[in-house]
């Protein structure tokens, strides 16, 4: 997956269509209800709950899962969370001869934990706490990371700062296996964007530049347009790469349904993704 070869890759994919959609440019304008992951400081300026379930679908026998949640605490800030599962199916289990013995799948957990909250509805803070569990074959690990970010919010502009992979860790217990076990860290990661909502919100604009050790910067753009209080679509460039999606929204009584849809270039370059997600908010 992305950073593959790296302690957490799966976790560094992205989640949620809407801002995948945008470049994955979720520093600033992320939904609250994925805020944990994309800057948990958006839950300090949430104003309702938020569940969703997605899957992305990638090449290779990969997938994508994820189910977060978003809670509104009103003036003490908001909390989130969630889980994210990245795995691999379908591994042919191979001797020293290169003959096939078994066949297994490889989970990656990751479980999320995200307070935020905003003083003055002007600047916001927030920390997500993140569990890891894998489990490849008889080998087995677990370890954590901590994200923290902050967001700017002045009459519709905002500007934003997340820190990632800050005191990571992750321990293989390998020793029954190989007689030796083994730690990794995550790559730190800093994001800087900027976003702006025009006309009456029916425009978002967004922007940001990522640095992550020993890996090349990135960049990402990204748009949004409600054609009506239904419908929107959006586009944007994940580090030069096209995305675009779209969304709609259904009332039913006290609760709201949105339907998410994005379109991204497999960071592998070997075929597209596509991801959908169903919102609900209340």
């Amino acid at each position: 997956m992305a950073d593959g070869g790296r302690a957490g890759a799966f976790m560094r994919v992205g989640v949620d269509p809407v801002v995948m959609a945008m470049g994955f440019s979720g520093t600033t304008y992320a939904p609250s209800v994925s805020s944990s992951y994309w800057n948990p400081a958006i839950l300090g300026f949430n104003e309702s709950n938020a569940l969703t379930a997605s899957m992305t679908r990638l090449s290779m026998d990969r997938m994508l899962y994820y189910s977060l949640v978003a809670v509104n605490l009103g003036e003490a800030g908001g909390i989130g969370g969630g889980w994210i599962r990245g795995e691999v199916k379908d591994i042919d289990a191979r001797n020293t001869k290169g003959n096939k013995f078994d066949t297994f799948n490889y989970p990656q957990d990751g479980f999320l934990f995200s307070f935020g909250r905003s003083f003055g509805g002007i600047v916001g803070v927030g920390v997500t706490y993140v569990q890891h569990h894998y489990d490849l074959y008889d080998v087995k690990a677990n370890g954590s990371q901590l994200n923290v970010g902050c967001l700017f919010d002045y009459k519709g502009f905002r500007a934003g700062f997340t820190i990632d992979n800050l005191y990571s860790n992750l321990d293989w217990d390998a020793v029954s296996m190989f007689g030796v076990g083994r730690n990794e860290k995550f790559p730190l990661r800093f994001r800087a964007g900027s976003g702006i909502r025009l006309l009456d919100g029916r425009l978002v604009s967004t922007g940001e530049v990522w640095f992550t050790r020993d890996v090349d910067t990135t960049y990402h753009l990204g748009a949004e347009v409600w054609a009506s209080e239904d419908i929107v679509f959006r586009g944007g460039l994940n580090d030069g790469n096209f995305t675009m999606g779209g969304g709609l929204r259904f009332a039913m009584s006290k609760v709201k349904l949105n339907i998410e849809y994005s379109y991204i270039k497999d960071n592998l370059d070997v075929a597209d993704g596509h991801s959908v997600a169903i919102v609900f908010l209340f």
